[in-house]
């Protein structure tokens, strides 16, 4: 008797429905790349590769939806027409000949609201990232990657300014692009992106944003 006991309660212990999964949610920031620049689908490709990583990384996942310029009377595509969501970003690649920009030497620049700590829109110039590509022997689509991936962190974590290191860093050697030195964000930029990306699924859109960006231009 006693040993059919032992069995009776192992058989009941294990049958008890195994206990929920403690992992959580990672957050999806959803990034729709505008390509005003006639970037290759293979150079896309790679570029997007590299964000995925980085991002991946550092804890969030990504829904990369490309959308390229129209002809007039040409069907829009519903993922690059559609509202601009919450915990969507929009990236234009454009070049920068004729742009009017800050920085004469910037590979990318972001739009972020200063009060509300929050941005929507980030460009990044293909043409300049090619002669830098080139010069150093290096591929365009990488770098075209990390400039998305930096941009991006500007507006998720809500802030122009830069680090001394990582993937925010704002002055890059030759070097440091070479060695790859910048490919991580730092553990607690990695927190705030996080947190940033969980933060605008909670939130609508400031008012005047989405009418700002329901529908982006490119030349």
């Amino acid at each position: 008797m006693r040993l059919r006991a032992v069995w009776m309660v192992a058989g009941f212990v294990l049958s008890l429905p195994a206990p929920a999964s403690s992992q959580p949610v990672r957050p999806r920031l959803l990034v729709r790349v505008y390509n005003g620049s006639g970037v290759s689908r293979a150079r896309l490709g790679e570029a997007e590769l590299g964000v995925r990583t980085v991002l991946t990384a550092a804890g969030v996942d990504t829904e990369w939806r490309g959308c390229a310029p129209r002809a007039d009377g040409e069907p829009a595509a519903m993922s690059c027409d559609d509202a601009i969501q919450p915990d969507e970003i929009v990236v234009r690649l454009l070049d920068a000949a004729g742009a009017s920009v800050f920085v004469p030497t910037s590979l990318g620049f972001s739009y972020v609201d200063r009060d509300t700590r929050r941005g929507w829109l980030a460009t990044a110039f293909a043409d300049r990232v090619d002669q830098l590509a080139g010069r150093l022997h290096i591929s365009a689509g990488r770098l075209l990657g990390r400039t998305i991936v930096h941009e991006i962190g500007h507006l998720v974590l809500g802030t122009v300014e830069h680090a001394a290191s990582g993937v925010m860093q704002k002055q890059l050697s030759d070097l440091v692009i070479l060695t790859g030195g910048r490919d991580r964000f730092r553990p607690d930029e990695a927190s705030g992106l996080r947190d940033g990306v969980l933060a605008r699924t909670r939130q609508p859109l400031p008012a005047g944003a989405l009418a700002r960006l329901a529908t982006v231009l490119v030349p």
